[in-house]
């Protein structure tokens, strides 16, 4: 685990999903970690500050007499073809911003667990092999530092634009590449609450709670509606 000291073990954790990621979460009983190289809407996405970047040409220069700028992006892109996350939702309650970014209106289901409960959930994969850390926002590129050949640094940093989203992440690192890496889990242990989409009709309440049925019956107690659920509208969100 690498959050932060002061992270309470209580803290929520939120898993905003379209109708397909959740139904791949239940059937497959695991957590989709997506190859960081495709997280495209962040150019920013696992690269170091200047002051960073400036040590590690230091440090290559006086190892190995020289700084070739070609073979270090490259080692940089592999870190992004290595490294695998899954990204959670800091917050005390449910957050209008979510439902619009990562659901698809008006469908989409949020789970719940605890920063603790996530933990725990990587470590029964064996320790050194799954991590939960919290995402750090970064205003100064060229100022502020991290240690940037550590994987777990370098992709819990962010740029400051994103800081509204509030992130933790359960990240793995794989010599071999592939589009994702699953993560088994149990789900009865994990998930505290299923929310359904404010704006979702009554069918496709129903619809979720057959799917629950069918793939993960204990959990069918622990679906409620959203509790936004007549408070917004539409054009709220």
């Amino acid at each position: 685990m690498i959050r932060k000291p002061d992270t309470p073990s209580d803290t929520i954790l939120w898993r905003y999903l379209t109708h397909d990621k959740f139904l791949w979460l239940i059937k497959e009983r695991g957590l989709y970690l997506a190859q960081a190289a495709r997280f495209v809407d962040d150019p920013l996405e696992g690269a170091v500050t200047a002051v960073a970047q400036a040590q590690r040409q230091r440090f290559q220069e006086e190892v190995f007499g020289c700084f070739n700028a070609g073979e270090d992006g490259a080692i940089m892109q592999d870190q992004r073809n290595m490294t695998y996350a899954s990204c959670w939702h800091e917050n005390t309650a449910e957050d209008f911003g979510m439902w619009t970014t990562y659901c698809t209106l008006p469908e989409g289901i949020v789970v719940v667990t605890t920063f603790a409960k996530l933990d725990e959930a990587c470590l029964a994969n064996g320790e050194q092999k799954f991590f939960l850390g919290e995402v750090e926002y970064t205003e100064d590129w060229k100022k502020e530092y991290f240690y940037p050949d550590n994987p777990l640094s370098t992709f819990t940093h962010k740029d400051v634009r994103f800081e509204n989203e509030r992130e933790a992440r359960v990240l793995h690192i794989m010599v071999q590449k592939e589009n994702f890496v699953k993560m088994p889990v149990d789900l009865e242990s994990l998930i505290d609450h299923i929310y359904v989409h404010p704006l979702a009709s009554e069918e496709y309440y129903g619809q979720v709670k057959s799917l629950l049925q069918l793939y993960a019956p204990s959990l069918v107690a622990k679906l409620e509606w959203s509790k936004l659920r007549g408070f917004v509208m539409a054009d709220d969100l």
